[in-house]
């Protein structure tokens, strides 16, 4: 049974995930508590922020400054819009400077607290040696992510294609480049069971 999530809020703008780490002999389970701890220290900054700005709220004294410092906080803390916030990119070595072929828009949802985490769409179709670009939007309440396995169709080896976690209302992106015909599982790394999805290149 999947871990259950802490419920996330929407991102400061502007703020960048903490730099992947090396991917290169990195267990299943190792990246799985990595980038939990990547989320669990963005909630705790997002924390600081609102923190800190609390006592300028009392200090202003003015209404009109106190509206202004309140409508300010709502839109920094919602990232400045419906649209949500965008992760910075991880580009894998193996795509860098590549041109995309496709783009594929892919939904990571959930309802709460790692009920039904999915994704939408949860099949893809794509040709075998083109550069895939998934954008992936969490429109879930917890963080999500996606990894494509690799050649060997496996997860937790140094060939898979895998992004940072994104939270609730952020976007992020994906680009994978498969040269074999086939069969190739994805999955969210944080809810590996159940949601899960397959990419068919032909």
């Amino acid at each position: 049974m999947a871990k259950k999530k802490k419920k996330v809020t929407r991102p400061v703008t502007g703020q960048k995930p903490a730099p992947a780490s090396d991917d290169a002999g990195e267990s299943q389970e190792e990246r799985r508590a990595r980038q939990v701890r990547e989320w669990e220290s963005r909630k705790k900054q997002k924390e600081r922020v609102s923190a800190s700005g609390s006592p300028l709220l009392w200090a202003a004294g003015g209404v009109g400054l106190l509206a202004a410092v309140v409508v300010g906080a709502v839109l920094l803390l919602s990232g400045g819009g419906s649209e949500g916030t965008s992760a910075t990119p991880v580009v894998d070595p193996r795509v860098a400077g590549l041109p995309v072929d496709q783009t594929v828009e892919l939904i990571a949802d959930d309802e709460g607290q790692s009920v039904n985490p999915r994704f939408e769409p949860n099949v893809v179709n794509g040709r075998a040696g083109e550069v895939i670009e998934f954008q992936v939007s969490n429109e879930g309440t917890v963080a999500h992510n996606l990894t494509v396995s690799g050649p060997d169709k496996e997860y937790g080896t140094p060939d898979d294609f895998t992004m940072n976690s994104i939270d609730a209302g952020e976007k992020g992106t994906l680009r994978v480049k498969l040269n074999t015909p086939g069969t190739y599982p994805f999955r969210c790394d944080l809810h590996p069971l159940q949601q899960i999805g397959t990419l068919i290149l032909s």
